[in-house]
């Protein structure tokens, strides 16, 4: 398919100099971009995403160092009005999935941005880029890239065996994974959702792309018993000569071929191997008992479904108050908290007692699920490449990268507008660095190590039963990853966006809001601290002589950038945009504004504008993707 020229770059990008276009033609050429640009806007957002997250896997991805790559993102902010339309349509268009299926990967990924799905798709594009002749030649392009996009999407796919960096692991993982699948298909005969063989074509289409051992298929033609049958007809029988009862079907009349009628065959010398006895149908109906009982099957389902949806509606946990049992107990917490404070150097199961402290001191303060905690990444470099759990001296600092609110456009240079960023680095607690320094976890790797999901569940839950057989209380791993969401939407006193950026996942709380708040870096980790207060503070209810653990000092002054919306005026521009029209209204008097109707149109049409920016920022409105609501309060058809 055809990408865009320097001709066609020079009219979308009208401020990029001659010296750009090049490598702008070759960025685009490689993402197979539309020589209409047509839904570009998304697609930059995710690659800018990229870059911000994964800076080193990027610039190797596309060859250009990251000082050229900064400045080549930072030009699609100003759009040309001739492709504008077509460049922020966000509508999928009609073939792209076969007939660029490159491009519609990235497409689609708009909706999937986090840093562990950058990371999966980088490391499938630099596969796919490195061997693109072979799967060229192989004719297994459209089939790979349809495989890694609906099996990543889809929720149901266990995503653990994308997060290896070697194509061996992966393979060897997505074909682990395909396995475990095909076996529970041909065991568990009541499974409730069995998994579509579709689902197991596409792991072993993906398996086949990172091993590169794809084999031409070889034909072979064979009489089944399908096509034997067609010879026969269904409807018309014939008496076999010299029998009262038995018939069989007779052929269909059908040209055979001339290199057989040469050959001396002819088309009715076969008959079908089981004959037909034909007696008289029993007039009356079978009896109750041997006809098969539908309501069973029906209600069976009916019951199933129903479970699950009650299970489901647990989970969100709708309509708790602080005394809800899904939220912790002050006793609860205490006693957790005595657990996971403990030394000790036993092993439960295949993991040592401190490790398991660690992974559930992280999910505590953090409010991350299992599955998420244990694929963290940590590292002793303290550089914006890498995104998870970093050591810097005697901290320990999370670096997150939220989704952003929204994409770049002519906004993004807007002086007016506070500036946004991308990566975000959160101050951790002290206990919890002291949790991770006894746990012996290698940096570089995974925060669950060399253990598996599964190996670190069946731990936490000899864990956390004999905590609770000891304590007779009933703390549960669902408990721990749910409790900061129950019980900030229980308080309603902690900002929800908060809570996002910790967890590093839009909830369903956070879906509104986070469109409204802008926080630097500084205010972002005093909320953290409040937040985690707050948890300790719930502690002194059951035990008032309890001592908060240190969080530890900050020492930051990072308010040039912050996260969140990126619409949210300066003060400087309030201050402006208050006094400016101020003064505009204290140049009317009411004695010359009532002479004429067009003076008292003016007046009215300034005061609007006035009160709409009052009632703008005083209520911390902020449109997602314009800065100013368009209200229908000015008297237009008078000026």
């Amino acid at each position: 398919m055809s990408t865009p020229t320097i001709e066609e770059i020079k009219l979308l990008l009208p401020h990029a100099h001659d010296s750009l276009l090049e490598d702008l033609e070759k960025l685009l050429e490689l993402i197979d971009c539309p020589n209409d640009f047509r839904g570009l806007q998304k697609v930059h957002t995710v690659l800018e995403y990229f870059f911000t997250t994964h800076p080193e896997h990027f610039c190797s991805l596309v060859e250009l160092n990251a000082t050229r790559i900064n400045v080549l993102l930072e030009l699609f902010t100003n759009i040309g009005e001739s492709y504008y339309s077509q460049y922020s349509n966000g509508v999928h268009a009609k073939g792209w999935m076969s007939k660029r299926p490159l491009f519609s990967l990235l497409f689609v990924f708009y909706e999937h941005l986090s840093p562990e799905s950058a990371s999966a798709l980088l490391f499938f594009l630099k596969h796919y880029y490195d061997n693109e002749p072979v799967i060229f030649e192989h004719n297994h392009t459209e089939q790979s890239i349809r495989a890694f996009r609906l099996l990543y999407t889809d929720p149901l796919t266990d995503r653990a065996c994308f997060d290896s960096n070697s194509v061996v692991q992966t393979a060897d993982n997505i074909r682990a994974y395909r396995q475990s699948l095909t076996s529970e298909n041909d065991t568990d005969d009541f499974v409730d959702e069995p998994i579509a063989s579709s689902h197991i074509n596409y792991l072993r289409e993906l398996e086949h792309f990172y091993r590169l051992d794809w084999k031409k298929r070889t034909y072979i033609e064979r009489s089944s018993k399908k096509i034997i049958r067609s010879s026969f007809s269904r409807r018309k029988i014939e008496r076999i000569v010299g029998s009262d009862n038995l018939f069989t079907a007779s052929l269909n009349k059908r040209p055979l071929k001339q290199s057989l009628v040469d050959s001396g065959i002819t088309a009715n010398e076969d008959y079908p191997g089981l004959a037909i006895i034909k007696t008289e149908q029993p007039i009356l109906p079978k009896p109750t008992h041997e006809l098969p009982d539908v309501s069973v099957i029906k209600d069976t389902a009916k019951i199933a479904s129903k479970s699950r949806g009650i299970s489901r509606d647990v989970r969100r946990s709708h309509n708790i108050t602080p005394v809800s049992r899904n939220i912790l107990q002050p006793h609860e917490l205490f006693h957790l908290w005595q657990a996971l404070n403990s030394h000790s150097n036993t092993l439960i199961g295949k993991v040592a007692k401190s490790h398991v402290q660690c992974l559930l001191t992280f999910i505590l303060i953090t409010g991350r699920s299992l599955d998420n905690a244990c694929c963290v990444p940590t590292c002793n470099k303290n550089d914006n490449s890498h995104i998870g759990l970093t050591i810097k001296r005697d901290k320990l600092i999370l670096k997150v990268a939220p989704r952003p609110t929204a994409d770049r456009g002519k906004h993004s240079n807007n002086a007016n507008l506070l500036k946004t960023k991308t990566v975000a680095s959160i101050h951790l607690p002290i206990f919890l660095f002291e949790s991770l320094s006894r746990s012996g976890i290698t940096l570089g790797s995974k925060l669950s190590g060399k253990h598996s999901v599964n190996t670190f569940r069946k731990a936490i839950k000899l864990f956390l039963k004999a905590l609770n057989k000891r304590y007779h209380c009933q703390i549960s791993l669902q408990r721990i990853e749910n409790y900061l969401i129950n019980r900030t939407i229980a308080l309603e006193k902690n900002d929800p966006v908060i809570l996002e950026i910790l967890r590093g996942e839009i909830s369903y709380y956070s879906r509104s809001p986070r469109h409204y708040a802008w926080y630097s870096e500084t205010e972002l980790n005093n909320k953290a601290q409040e937040l985690w207060s707050d948890i300790f503070n719930q502690i002194k209810f059951y035990s008032p002589e309890f001592q908060s653990p240190l969080f530890g000092t900050l020492e930051l002054d990072l308010d040039e950038r912050g996260i969140g919306s990126q619409f949210t005026p300066t003060k400087e521009a309030i201050i402006h945009w208050v006094s400016e029209h101020t003064r505009k209204l204290h140049t009317y008097t009411a004695f010359e504004v009532v002479k004429n109707i067009k003076e008292l149109v003016n007046y009215h049409n300034q005061y609007t504008i006035y009160t709409l920016i009052m009632l703008i920022n005083a209520s911390g409105y902020r449109a997602v993707y314009n800065p100013m609501p368009s209200f229908d309060l000015l008297l237009l058809r008078y000026g």
